[in-house]
């Protein structure tokens, strides 16, 4: 059969030369979906990182206004700012909002409330938040009191490094209460706590030196950690220093007090 001559484009021998062409041509073209496709990822990125920037700038204003009314004691007005605020999603607006119902500012005490709010902050990663949950199943607050829930949430805020958990922590292993009674446990989270200037987990620390409790005993080291929190205005650690300083030598007195002083000095520069 002969060839049709009315054919617009004729048949070319495959060679070599025009698979590498091909070749080429495939990944220039692949490479240039890729690069499309990394290009819009990268402009999304940018586009939402500045979306969450005009956010934060809009809320940071708003916020400062709310709390300049709380600081002047202005707390109606300060918790409808802060409410309003709190339904945007806005974390520390639904932690004050919670903080500020469960305290009785600018509104009737209310738990249901204060728990309500400081859930939702709580479930954003708010740690003070996560705080107060704890305290409402610790104490019973507008709920059944469930020391199995407080150590939980006192743990997911600890976790965080709040001191305050830490220190609540701690006393729920020292007591054995929602948890299995564990000094060593207490020990770690008792420390957690004293580390970060906090009187209340200072005190214990001390006390667990003092009776050897999930640590060898060591009334220079509970003297210096006493010295701590009294320093810091702690009055139980105050009481607790003139119960064991009959205890020591007016060696182990200085030498406790020189920890006490270099660490007071050691935390004023931070």
């Amino acid at each position: 059969m002969g060839v049709n001559s009315n054919r617009l484009y004729k048949y070319r021998p495959i060679t070599i030369h025009t698979l590498e062409c091909l070749r080429d041509n495939y990944l220039y073209f692949s490479m240039c979906i890729y690069l499309k496709k990394s290009l819009s990822k990268i402009i999304s990125k940018i586009i939402l990182i500045s979306l969450l920037i005009s956010f934060c700038a809009f809320c940071d204003t708003p916020i400062k206004d709310a709390q300049s009314d709380f600081d002047k004691g202005n707390y109606i007005v300060a918790l409808e700012k802060f409410k309003s605020l709190a339904q945007l999603g806005i974390v520390d607006a639904q932690n004050m909002v919670g903080r500020m119902y469960y305290l009785g500012q600018g509104a009737e005490q209310n738990y249901d409330s204060a728990m309500y709010w400081c859930k939702k902050a709580a479930e954003q990663g708010h740690s003070d938040a996560q705080n107060n949950i704890a305290e409402f199943y610790a104490n019973g607050l507008g709920v059944t009191k469930d020391y199995i829930k407080a150590a939980f949430w006192y743990r997911i805020a600890s976790e965080q490094g709040n001191p305050i958990s830490q220190f609540h922590l701690g006393m729920m292993y020292l007591q054995g209460q929602g948890l299995t009674q564990d000094y060593s446990a207490a020990y770690y989270w008792f420390r957690k706590s004293a580390e970060q200037d906090n009187i209340y987990g200072q005190n214990c620390f001390g006390l667990l030196y003092y009776y050897g409790y999930g640590v060898t005993q060591n009334i220079v080291q509970a003297y210096f950690w006493l010295s701590v929190a009294a320093n810091s205005g702690s009055p139980d650690a105050s009481k607790n220093l003139s119960l064991i300083k009959n205890e020591m030598t007016s060696e182990q007195v200085n030498q406790a007090q020189t920890l006490a002083q270099e660490w007071v000095e050691k935390h004023k520069k931070k």
